[in-house]
């Protein structure tokens, strides 16, 4: 969503809420009785809908009672067939994002969680379509959930259950960004903080298509996935009779994690460049530049300081010595921020001098090793992920080239260019000459690669052959 367009209306937007809030500053009283009259459905249109806004502004001030009358009336609704009135809709997009924001907010024993006091419920706008993308579900900027009626709603407004189901996972996916972008904001150092500001660094550069890129953004498929998942969840907790919602969206996330062994990004030129390689490359441009925004340049260290860990103050990417330490302590305390190491390290050892630094001392020199050894093992998984998708899953590589411009067999041979430095560096090593097990499966997967490469050759061969005949074909009946 374009943030700039809708900076004023919802700065609007926040202190009409915020004078709301001071409006309603205690809890309204609702009796059981008038719950159950609602889920006996002896209420009418009106008195239904009061009520059901007096439970929605409870659940802003974080009444327990109104959560458990809120449960019992989402489930009820979930489960209920036929049409929903516009007080019942507003009602289930209101708990989905309250769901979700508890989510974020909350442990599971029910404390706020370190950092996160500060997160509030987002304000929410319906609009016919969300605009910039009007293909979107939803979208979520600057504390606002925007969400599409004609796309979104209107769908699931007869009763139809998976568009229902749909709907609370795009829901979801928006409370994932508000997330990531809570975490960015307020300075937290996390993989979802990080990938916030990865989008934030890179989309507004000269350098990047952002139309190409957008499906394979870190933060898209994070939104993606975790969304996927929640909506399973709740449907296991409010519907857990409608398993083919389940089922489907199970195996749509599952697509969804194994098409990430594709992941990619094109520049300005549609130049292919694996993620990781690409994301950190274009982040420490934008760091050392600073983001152009409106005639200002945006200094990315100050706005988000914990990027400090991975660069110094003269705005250059840590030493490999610093990154080594720093990803070594993060696996030994299981600190998720591991990966993000991973992903600097994975850059500066993308081209074979900076793989081959042997100043480093023989501590260093192990954690090298076995970091370059968790990489080969990752290369790995990629590898069989994109073997099952070409033998077994061309529809979903087909569908993914024709929308994304993706080209596979590129892909596949800056994975296998990237698992040869991995193997010079470990034969460089006379002290790693014992890893026979190690150049066994480097030497498979380079093998594997090109018989990949070999039968996509003969796929797109085949492929021109065919349409060759089609189109001569068309041709002679024309004539």
């Amino acid at each position: 969503m374009n943030k700039d367009e809708y900076k004023e209306k919802n700065i609007e937007m926040m202190q009409k809420n915020e004078k709301e809030e001071k409006k309603q500053s205690h809890v309204v009283k609702i009796e059981e009785i008038e719950i159950k009259s609602l889920l006996e459905e002896s209420l009418t249109k009106e008195e239904k809908s009061f009520l059901l806004g007096k439970i929605i502004s409870n659940l802003q001030l974080e009444d327990i009672a109104s959560q458990e009358y809120a449960s019992s009336i989402y489930h009820y609704l979930l489960n209920r067939e036929g049409t929903y009135e516009e007080s019942e809709i507003n009602f289930i997009t209101f708990f989905t994002i309250y769901l979700n924001y508890r989510k974020i907010k909350y442990d599971e024993e029910g404390n706020v969680r370190q950092g996160y006091n500060k997160v509030r419920i987002p304000s929410i706008e319906v609009t016919p379509y969300v605009q910039e993308s009007e293909s979107a579900l939803a979208a979520y900027s600057l504390s606002t959930v925007y969400i599409s009626s004609e796309l979104s709603i209107n769908p699931f407004k007869d009763g139809d259950k998976d568009c229902l189901f749909a709907y609370i996972q795009a829901l979801s996916h928006e409370m994932v960004h508000y997330r990531q972008d809570y975490e960015a904001s307020h300075g937290l150092l996390t993989e979802s903080s990080f990938k916030c500001i990865l989008e934030q660094a890179i989309r507004w550069q000269e350098y990047d298509d952002n139309s190409l890129n957008y499906r394979f953004r870190e933060t898209e498929v994070e939104a993606q996935i975790e969304s996927m998942q929640y909506a399973v969840e709740l449907a296991q907790e409010y519907f857990p009779s409608y398993l083919s919602f389940q089922e489907e969206m199970l195996f749509r996330r599952e697509n969804y994690l194994m098409e990430e062994a594709l992941s990619f990004q094109y520049d300005d030129e549609k130049i292919l460049a694996l993620r990781d390689f690409y994301d950190i490359g274009l982040l420490s441009i934008a760091v050392a530049k600073g983001i152009q925004r409106n005639n200002i340049t945006i200094d990315l260290l100050k706005v988000y300081p914990q990027l400090l860990a991975f660069f110094d103050e003269n705005k250059n990417i840590r030493s490999e010595e610093e990154l080594l330490k720093g990803y070594q302590f993060a696996k030994e305390t299981n600190n998720p921020i591991s990966n993000i190491y991973e992903q600097f390290l994975v850059y500066i050892y993308h081209k074979e001098p900076n793989l081959q630094n042997e100043s480093l001392s023989s501590e260093l020199l192990q954690i090298k090793r076995s970091f370059i050894i968790s990489q080969i093992e990752k290369e790995k998984k990629f590898l069989e992920q994109i073997e099952y998708m070409i033998h077994y899953r061309e529809h979903a590589i087909t569908r993914i080239t024709r929308r994304w411009k993706l080209n596979v067999e590129e892909i596949i041979k800056q994975r296998k260019e990237r698992i040869k430095y991995y193997k010079a560096f470990i034969e460089s090593r006379s002290e790693f000459s014992e890893t026979d097990e190690i150049q066994n499966i480097i030497n498979i997967e380079l093998n594997a690669y090109e018989l990949l490469l070999d039968k996509i050759d003969k796929t797109v061969a085949i492929d021109n052959m065919l349409d060759k005949v089609i189109k001569n074909a068309n041709y002679n009946n024309k004539k």
